[in-house]
């Protein structure tokens, strides 16, 4: 019954958040992009439908529900509904919005209101709406800035910067603006280049040096630079060699290498 239910939610109000931690939690578990089952969406829809529930019961700003928002809009973009998609990133921006005002020297809060511009931008382009996508990712490049000056020592933050660069200049490519794309992926293959070296057997490091690679090699083919795009598209060519020997079990490698092979041959 809707009444028992919201009269038990009323009487428990003080312990509710307590309560449901463990449901948050497990909800957020289950909604990860890689968990979000591929071949039957029956448990997903399930667990979005919770999750949900539970967005809507609860009003209070906390970063578990701020990510349990964007697990859903992961959700329903994995399967295709970018507008509930957007909604549900729209409100995660605006909960991380509120986390950053009540404590803005808590880095972990500045983080998840970048990634939420991120998935908010990423939407966007899907949708074809370039200029909206690249104002988002202006600002999701300023937060992951100032996150990278203020902790240089930290992975996570200065490959998101590299990853927030790369997204800059791959819109600005898609805007026709070739000059401004080339400006964003120098900077980020800068970074690149410094974790890769650092960390030579991470894998994610080296794929993303790879793709910095073949995107300068594609925007200078666009400028008709094909000197400097066959350089670039070699060494992402090698790179990527060196991944599919390594890792054969990753198809994305192999398309990969089939991709900037083909680029090369079509010089």
């Amino acid at each position: 019954s809707p009444v028992v239910q919201e009269i038990t939610r009323h009487k428990n109000k003080h312990r509710l958040f307590v309560d449901c931690e463990k449901l948050v939690n497990s909800l957020i578990d289950e909604l990860q992009e890689d968990n979000i089952h591929k071949e039957n969406y029956k448990y997903s829809t399930l667990y979005s439908h919770y999750a949900e529930s539970v967005v809507n019961i609860f009003t209070e700003s906390h970063t578990n529900f701020a990510i349990l928002l964007e697990r859903i809009g992961v959700f329903y973009q994995t399967v295709g509904n970018l507008s509930k998609a957007m909604s549900f990133y729209t409100q995660d921006n605006e909960m991380c919005k509120k986390l950053v005002a009540q404590n803005p020297q808590n880095p972990d809060n500045k983080n998840s209101l970048a990634i939420s511009y991120s998935k908010l931008g990423e939407t966007h382009q899907l949708l074809g709406n370039l200029e909206k996508a690249l104002e988002y990712y202006e600002k999701l490049n300023q937060l992951f800035e100032e996150l990278h000056s203020a902790y240089p020592t930290n992975v996570e933050f200065k490959n998101n910067l590299a990853i927030s660069y790369s997204k800059l200049g791959e819109t600005q490519s898609s805007l026709g603006n070739l000059e401004k794309a080339l400006e964003y992926y120098e900077k980020d293959i800068e970074l690149a280049q410094e974790l890769h070296s650092a960390y030579p057997t991470n894998v994610q490091f080296k794929n993303g040096l790879a793709l910095s690679y073949c995107y300068l090699g594609q925007t200078y083919q666009q400028m008709k630079n094909i000197a400097q795009a066959k350089k670039y598209y070699l060494e992402g060519k090698r790179l990527y060699s060196e991944l599919v020997r390594d890792f054969p079990q990753y198809p994305n490698f192999k398309q990969n290498l089939q991709w900037v092979e083909n680029a090369l041959s079509g010089l």
